[in-house]
């Protein structure tokens, strides 16, 4: 049985009265990329917000690879995260490569160590080392895009997890960076969890499916699975909707 790298035990959520995510049990697995697919307001941006602990369920517990998430050693735990939201997050008063290596500086790695990353990083997604010196604003979307996995991706974390983080590019830019997604996975495998509202993104990036509707998962289980046996009607008109667009 392959193991599990992150764990839902009977998780809920509120916001105020409003139950966002509702006695959800899930176990993602290591080194697979598994994309949370739902329409908006399903809980999906949620759930990765409690694994990296930005906020606390009311009842049920979350596991990173087998621990319970301890809300009192929480930048211990994010070291084994990264975390890439949609519009790259980057801190526009540092430059690419103030933003890439950040954590690493922290962390007090050696200096050899730090450009040795860093130069493998931006090669592997397709960027020009003289972005090094230059700021955010500067760069086109694609390409803030890229910094940003870079930066979530610089403490080769075994864990990494992305929300929307290919939502708001053009199709073009969409495209080539999906490329240098799947580039990265062959060239580092880790879990991944993507969250998506577009199907056709997660067929395209994902080997394992969770399709979620108000807190609660309707099925999990490989792409083919999914694709072959839908549980319900909802489940096979989200596919025929996105994959048909």
């Amino acid at each position: 049985m392959q193991a599990v790298a992150l764990g839902f035990d009977h998780v809920t959520k509120y916001y105020g009265d409003i139950r966002v995510i509702d006695d959800l049990s899930l176990g993602i697995k290591d080194k697979v990329t598994t994309a949370i697919v739902g329409e908006s307001g399903s809980g999906k941006s949620t759930l990765l917000q409690l694994a990296n602990g930005l906020i606390k369920p009311e009842r049920g517990s979350v596991t990173v690879f087998h621990k319970v998430l301890d809300y009192r050693y929480l930048p211990k735990v994010r070291r084994t995260m990264g975390y890439a939201v949609q519009g790259a997050g980057l801190f526009p008063h540092l430059t690419v490569y103030q933003n890439i290596v950040l954590m690493a500086q922290r962390e007090a790695w050696l200096t050899d160590k730090i450009d040795e990353r860093f130069t493998f990083l931006i090669e592997l997604l397709g960027l020009d080392p003289e972005f090094a010196t230059r700021y955010p604003h500067s760069l086109s979307g694609g390409q803030q895009q890229r910094v940003s996995l870079c930066r979530a991706m610089m403490l080769n974390p075994p864990l990494l997890l992305l929300d929307e983080p290919f939502s708001a590019l053009d199709p073009l830019t969409r495209e080539s960076i999906h490329g240098e997604f799947l580039k990265l996975q062959a060239a580092e495998s880790r879990a991944i969890v993507l969250v998506t509202h577009d199907m056709e993104e997660a067929l395209k990036l994902a080997e394992d499916l969770v399709i979620l509707k108000d807190g609660q998962i309707l099925q999990h289980g490989s792409v083919d699975s999914i694709k072959e046996n839908p549980v319900n009607e909802y489940v096979e008109r989200l596919f025929v909707s996105r994959v048909s667009q």
